[in-house]
């Protein structure tokens, strides 16, 4: 069960209000006091619940208390009307059914007379009385609209005020966020202030931030003249009160769940305290806050990530949405951090975010990317870039659910890819996948089931998506980790591995081999072995339907690489032999690369991956140059970007 954001009494008191309300009881309800108060204060300080211990403690011999708000009120009810309604409720719906009760009146003593008369025919006198009935009526009908009500409901207030005046019994109004209301509302409320503070038994209570309600010129003489004093919000709900009853919350729900924080943890903590303070938060925002902290963590993320981090990105999710949507859209340049890049970062940030980009808030953004902070934590870092996503807030809300041990092992056993695919589609539960391999092992799994997992990891990486963003065809992926994993667990020969398993399956065609060869024989120690296997693999037979190939770039670009047989030039010569939509769309498509940097994302061609020799680089600029304008233009530009990186 989620906090309340406001104190509904005095038992739920966790701020030590008492006392600052007893003494505004004393002063203005228990005493002589009449006329008006502001209560002043921010959003979200506690202006509430402060009312709501005011309430629960009033004396209510002494005091009948009314809440007024206006803002809530959606219908065309006036004023007066409206402050009737909450005071007597009973005696503004008489009044507004009035003819209506009347008929029933006068209906129900046409039913008594006709009873008492003996039994017989209708005389004059019955007509007569019943004409007289609904004249009177159709006469009320007509005329009650054309009457001011607001008139009469300010009289029957004025009787109502004098009855409580008779009984000594003061009445408190509170107008409840005040500053809410524009303008031509708050104009409108004006007379009736006026007319209320006349009665020397009743005490208006307004509401609100005192900064807003004089922020227009003409709202200043409202204060000056209306309000006859101005209360401040207790120092009991300062920012740094406000945390130390934040910071009791969470460390009852840490040694609930039996946490050990890291020093990391404490560090990024301090981090986060100092902001929560500067900014001043409130009572209601850290509650907001710490609602959020236990939906996301305390009861989905508990054993996923560390403690500090996860409540670093609730606070920027919380109260800074844009900056927190584009710390996700630049994960790639957040992530591994140095001082070196910050100033690039902050510059991107400005021109990205513009009049919403917030210093503060972006120092804090490298606090939570700081590596200083990533060494002692129980687990992996936000500072990692594969880990990133362990710590967004918006995949879980949206209902996105982690992967369990026993999940992965049944997926595992399975032995069918369509689990894997799924795993692979979805960047978290790669992650997760991945590290239950490293954590667990694959000990006890025999060689057919290993075999099996392999091929279906291979099989699901090329079809997934999560490698289209990789700034080189060799970097390290899932992928290659999990078959390091495997390799080094089980002490096998990956050459075997690659032949045996992936080369023979027929459910991969050419281009997909070559994407997975990498991952089993890298090129910079065992560029004679890679060689090998791709001259063994790029023959004539294989390039049969060249262009239905899922991967083209990578047979180009191992081709370009090796050269394995210049006999096979003129097959791959055809793509420059495709009808111009056709070629615009495969280099645009599949040859490109995507460059991810501090300065932006950079869509580009590499020549060196395309042409097989300088011969082949001048003709195929020659085809570009055939293309329609704009979309030769976007494949020159792609290619300047290719030769600058």
């Amino acid at each position: 069960m989620f906090e309340d954001k406001e104190i509904r009494d005095i038992g739920n008191d966790a701020f030590g209000l008492a006392l600052e309300v007893d003494s505004f009881i004393e002063r203005y309800i228990h005493s002589d006091y009449d006329g008006s108060l502001l209560l002043s204060g921010k959003w979200g300080v506690g202006k509430t619940s402060f009312l709501n211990i005011v309430q629960s403690k009033i004396n209510n011999k002494k005091c009948r208390t009314v809440k007024i708000e206006y803002w809530k009120n959606s219908t065309n009810i006036n004023s007066q009307g409206y402050i009737l309604k909450k005071i007597s409720p009973w005696v503004y719906f008489s009044i507004a059914a009035f003819p209506f009760i009347l008929t029933i009146v006068f209906a129900i003593i046409m039913g008594v007379l006709s009873l008492l008369k003996p039994e017989g025919d209708v005389s004059g006198v019955d007509i007569l009385l019943w004409g007289v009935v609904a004249s009177t009526v159709g006469v009320l009908n007509l005329s009650i609209p054309s009457f001011n009500m607001e008139s009469v409901y300010d009289l029957v207030n004025k009787f109502i005020w004098w009855i409580y005046r008779v009984k000594k019994k003061k009445i408190l109004l509170i107008f409840d966020d005040f500053d809410r209301l524009n303008y031509k509302e708050k104009n409108a409320v004006y007379p009736i202030f006026s007319d209320i503070l006349k009665n020397p038994n009743v005490l208006v209570l307004v509401v609100g931030d005192y900064d807003i309600l004089i922020k227009e010129k003409k709202d200043s003489l409202f204060v000056q003249k209306i309000l006859g004093n101005i209360e401040l919000m207790s120092e009991n709900v300062d920012s740094k009160h406000v945390w130390e009853i934040f910071s009791i919350n969470i460390e009852k729900e840490i040694e609930k769940e039996k946490i050990k924080p890291s020093d990391d943890d404490r560090m990024l903590f301090s981090e986060i305290k100092e902001l929560f303070i500067q900014q001043e938060r409130t009572m209601r925002e850290q509650k907001m806050l710490f609602n959020q902290m236990k939906k996301i963590y305390f009861n989905k993320k508990i054993n996923y990530v560390n403690f500090s981090e996860q409540l670093a990105m609730v606070y920027v999710f919380t109260f800074h949405y844009k900056q927190y949507q584009w710390i996700v859209k630049n994960k790639d340049r957040l992530c591994n951090i140095n001082s070196t890049e910050q100033e690039a970062i902050l510059n991107l940030a400005k021109a990205d975010m513009g009049t919403q980009f917030d210093s503060i808030v972006f120092d804090f953004v490298f606090a939570i990317f700081n590596s200083q902070y990533k060494n002692s934590g129980i687990h992996p870092s936000i500072y990692n870039i594969e880990h990133f996503d362990n710590y967004r807030i918006n995949i879980y809300m949206d209902g996105e659910r982690h992967l369990t041990a026993n999940q992965i092992e049944e997926i595992i056993l399975e032995e069918k890819v369509e689990p894997i695919k799924s795993i692979f589609a979805n960047e978290i539960k790669t992650r997760e996948f991945i590290s239950y391999l490293q954590r667990i092992g694959i000990n006890n799994l025999e060689e057919k089931s290993l075999e099996a997992l392999l091929v279906n990891l291979c099989f699901a990486f090329v079809e997934s998506d999560f490698h289209s963003n990789s700034r080189t065809l060799f970097s390290s992926d899932p992928l290659e980790r999990a078959i390091y994993i495997i390799i080094r667990d089980k002490n096998i020969d990956e050459r075997k591995l690659l032949f045996n398993l992936i080369i023979a399956d027929k459910r991969f065609d050419l281009s997909q081999k070559l994407f997975i060869l990498p991952k089993f024989v890298k090129k910079n120690n065992q560029d004679t072995l890679q060689r090998g296997i791709v001259e063994s693999l790029i023959n004539k037979d294989n390039l049969v339907g060249l262009f239905e190939n899922k991967k083209i770039k990578m047979i180009y670009m191992f081709y370009c690489t090796y050269r394995t047989n210049s006999d096979l030039d003129t097959i791959f010569d055809e793509l420059l032999k495709l009808d111009n939509n056709r070629f615009y769309k495969i280099l645009k498509k599949d040859f490109k690369s995507t460059i991810i940097s501090t300065s932006g994302n950079y869509d580009v061609l590499y020549m060196q991956q395309i042409a097989y020799n300088s011969d082949f680089e001048k003709k195929l600029l020659s085809k570009i140059d055939e293309l329609e304008e704009g979309k030769r233009a976007g494949l020159k530009e792609m290619i300047k970007e290719g030769q600058q990186w």
